[in-house]
């Protein structure tokens, strides 16, 4: 068969695939409203991220099957919240961070239609829906900042310990139910995150010495999966030119709190050469020859 021919029956093939009854498809979307705190020293932001899944493609897993939703254009082409997704593959998600609650649930809250944009990747048909999103439950309760106690710039030890404050939940249901704590060097691509911890927990220490002269970013996480989902509601998908209906369209809330540090600094350990080898400015004391001879012993030199 020469390669026109077969290009010609592909074509052919996927002038068929595009006349045949449109995929049932389904989309799922998380909404995630979540407080973001960078730096101790700086207030949190609020924003809303979002997970999304699609599945009932006419080829299960194409590369690309594809679905995107994000709020109204601000005039500018940017949107306060967006994600998108090719399933099987992952996603992404951006959120404007926003200064208080009330102004994340006033941006939700803005009238304009959100697009819920899907693309079958066999047939290569874009389907497009306008959604209607909206908050009538977030409030502070569920949005509670995590304060780190260390800083950007700071040195740690190579076991250090980390402490963070967080105010309570004052609302039955908006308590967190689950958490992670970790310690990231992006410089040696080391990942520490055990013991695990809970949302009740106010202190944490990875269980495992983090390798020395490196820069880390420290981060706790708290979240409520199960939080209601009248925190964040959107109508029923509206076909826009001719679309079809979807199969289904489901949504779901998870509430967290990230707080979040770097760099930190875990600094080298003690050069063997050096006359001031436990680093206290002395040079040549018999502390230095003390330290010296614990680590030799060790095997560290």
């Amino acid at each position: 068969m020469t390669s026109t021919l077969r290009s010609v029956l592909s074509a052919a093939a996927l002038a068929a695939a595009a006349t045949m009854a449109p995929a049932a498809i389904s989309v799922s979307v998380e909404f995630n409203p979540v407080s973001a705190q960078f730096d101790p020293n700086s207030g949190p932001g609020y924003g809303m991220f979002m997970n999304l899944d699609a599945s009932g493609f006419t080829t299960p897993g194409h590369p690309d099957n594809f679905v995107k939703f994000e709020s109204a254009d601000d005039g500018n082409g940017n949107h306060a919240f967006g994600g998108d997704a090719h399933p099987g593959q992952g996603g992404g998600s951006g959120t404007y961070l926003f200064s208080t609650v009330s102004e994340l649930v006033t941006t939700i809250n803005d009238p304009s239609a959100w697009t819920l944009t899907v693309t079958d990747g066999a047939t290569g048909v874009t389907r497009t829906y306008s959604v209607q999103v909206s908050s009538p439950g977030i409030n502070g309760s569920y949005l509670r900042p995590i304060i780190l106690s260390i800083a950007p710039g700071d040195t740690v030890s190579s076991t250090p310990t980390v402490t963070w404050t967080q105010p309570p939940a004052t609302l039955p249901g908006s308590e967190y139910t689950d958490a992670y704590a970790f310690f990231y060097g992006g410089d040696n691509g080391n990942y520490y995150g055990t013991p695990s911890i809970t949302p009740a927990d106010r202190m944490w220490t990875p269980n495992a010495v983090l390798a020395a002269d490196n820069n880390y970013a420290v981060g706790v996480n708290n979240s409520n999966p199960g939080a209601p989902d009248t925190l964040v509601v959107a109508s029923s998908p509206t076909p826009i030119n001719g679309a079809p209906a979807l199969a289904s369209f489901t949504t779901t809330v998870t509430a967290s709190s990230f707080g979040q540090s770097g760099p930190v600094i875990v600094p080298g350990g003690p050069v063997c050469g050096s006359a001031d080898f436990d680093g206290d400015g002395d040079i040549g004391t018999d502390a230095d020859i003390e330290a010296f001879f614990r680590v030799l012993a060790g095997g560290n030199c």
